[in-house]
């Protein structure tokens, strides 16, 4: 939750924000344990536990994975080693967009993916997450997305 926000436009206090494990630093101010954090390390607001209602914050992207595949399409089975992680899913949530400019002339650059669509992304790109019931999401800056498919 957020404790205290300085010139974000985005986030407040009381806000509950998602972020990448690796951002931010931690920090103890009187006997609490805190993350410092850049506004463009979080990467979206949630309610409760469940994954699939997060909502995106910049040009982020919550995908649904597709379901990885047990055979390949010769119909040798395959082990958890042997099949790459999917790379391609359902669109279900998009942030706003990308802030481009400062002051008064700055806008904002909306999302081009809407939900729904279906999206092939960068192998190794975004923070992978689990639902509560097992379903697997990944959310991706929309510049990691390589195309929507057909």
């Amino acid at each position: 939750m957020v404790s205290a926000a300085s010139d974000c436009a985005t986030l407040k206090s009381g806000d509950n924000v998602v972020y990448s494990k690796y951002a931010g630093t931690e920090v103890t101010l009187g006997g609490e344990d805190h993350i410092i954090l850049k506004e463009a390390d979080c990467i979206g607001l949630m309610s409760g536990d469940d994954i699939g209602a997060l909502k995106p914050l910049g040009d982020r992207v919550l995908v649904k994975l597709a379901e990885q595949a047990a055979k390949s399409k010769g119909g040798v089975i395959l082990t958890a080693l042997e099949s790459d992680k999917p790379s391609v899913g359902v669109v279900t949530a998009v942030g706003p967009g990308r802030k481009e400019g400062e002051g008064e002339a700055a806008s904002v650059k909306a999302v081009a993916m809407k939900v729904g669509d279906n999206v092939l992304f960068s192998q190794y790109a975004g923070v992978e997450f689990e639902s509560p019931e097992g379903e697997q999401y990944i959310v991706v800056q929309e510049g990691d997305i390589l195309a929507v498919l057909g």
